[in-house]
């Protein structure tokens, strides 16, 4: 079965009060016997210190219906909140081993402050997946950030 990414694009800002200090990624894992649940985490861009890159998986237990990659600038800086040329990327690392990666398209011209590009899933993940997400502006070699959430 493919999986599409859909572009849906929004002046909010995702994920301001949920940043973390540069890393190359967080992972969020769930506390002991919970799954996770419409879990976030974020971590800051690389190449703009003022946004930040989160990965948000919405679903129940170990049923996920998607992943939604984002990336947001913060507004009082404008030089910055800009994103141009972007594109994420989806990726699985399944307890087994396996991976498994999706590419959304990449979006032509400019957004101001925030973008995401959603996954649908809609299927079980194994307890012990890492999800991780990653995002590219301005057609750069290098993610701006990756986030990473772990599927209790």
């Amino acid at each position: 079965m493919r999986r599409t990414a859909t572009l849906t694009v929004t002046l909010a800002v995702a994920c301001a009060m949920l940043a973390a200090p540069p890393a190359a990624a967080q992972v969020v894992d769930p506390p002991e016997g919970q799954s996770t649940q419409n879990s976030t985490s974020c971590t800051r861009s690389r190449y703009a210190p003022s946004g930040h890159m989160c990965l948000y998986l919405n679903g129940t237990g170990t049923w996920l219906n998607y992943a939604r990659v984002i990336r947001n600038t913060l507004p009082y800086t404008n030089q910055n909140s800009w994103l141009c040329d972007y594109r994420s990327r989806l990726r699985f690392r399944y307890p087994s081993g396996n991976v498994i990666t999706h590419y959304s398209g990449r979006h032509n011209g400019c957004t101001w402050n925030t973008a995401w590009f959603q996954y649908g899933w809609y299927s079980y993940v194994p307890k012990g997946t890492l999800v991780c997400g990653a995002w590219w502006t301005s057609n750069r070699r290098y993610a701006d950030g990756i986030a990473c959430n772990r599927i209790g």
